[in-house]
């Protein structure tokens, strides 16, 4: 067990691709300023998954679950940090799933949270929240599934709220296995804001077996191929 699995610097610029971190004992990234950018990566059992105090964060199309504290912490107390979070799949954290810290309305301006699912994070209504927005919420947060059936969804102290929310079972293919593919129903299907699918993973063949979830397309059912849940 490494403690971390990527720490960056605050004078740092640093990028990082089609990766996994794994088993690291407190943070799967830590990042104390500078620019960071991570793209397609699986990050799962550390502490943290992805820490970010006061950097500029670009994090796209990657994995974040089954940490044992948060998922993904933003802190935001400078002019200079900001953040974009974008298709994203973020689940099985076993605290927040993501949390949001600004000091200000001036700092984070440009923040944006958008196409990412975020489900199953936490347990109980005092930690068990998908996304907590401490003071601000994101500057924009929209077209992004939450499912918690315990629920405790969304959490804001303050506005602006999520706009054009899905809360829904995103449908994945088998998140026993940690397997964050979805199925052609899911909800997160076509439902981004440029009509690509929300998540981290493109839907690519699995077809729903059961009548459950969106139609995307006409749908002729063959007898005796499905069942209702």
């Amino acid at each position: 067990y490494n403690e971390y699995g990527l720490y960056q610097s605050s004078t740092g610029n640093a990028s990082l691709a089609e990766s996994k971190i794994n088993n690291c004992s407190s943070y799967g990234v830590y990042s104390s300023g500078g620019k960071l950018s991570l793209t397609q990566m699986d990050i799962t059992r550390c502490s943290y998954g992805v820490y970010s105090s006061n950097a500029q964060l670009t994090l796209k199309n990657s994995l974040i679950y089954r940490n044992t504290s948060y998922g993904l912490y933003i802190y935001t107390s400078n002019a200079t940090a900001d953040a974009l979070i974008d298709h994203n799949t973020i689940a099985y954290n076993s605290s927040y799933g993501v949390y949001f810290y600004r000091s200000s309305t001036t700092y984070g301006k440009t923040t944006k949270f958008q196409n990412n699912i975020v489900v199953g994070n936490g347990g109980t209504s005092s930690s068990g929240y998908e996304l907590y927005a401490n003071y601000y919420a994101p500057a924009t947060c929209s077209h992004n599934i939450f499912w918690d059936k315990q629920g405790t969804t969304t959490y804001y102290r303050y506005s602006p709220y999520c706009t054009n929310t899905i809360v829904f079972n995103p449908l994945f293919v088998d998140e026993a296995k940690d397997d964050y593919r979805i199925y052609d129903r899911s909800h997160a299907r076509k439902a981004a804001y440029d009509g690509t699918d929300i998540g981290a993973l493109q839907w690519a063949n699995h077809k729903t077996g059961v009548l459950h979830g969106k139609l995307t397309q006409d749908l002729t059912l063959s007898a005796g191929t499905h069942s209702v849940p």
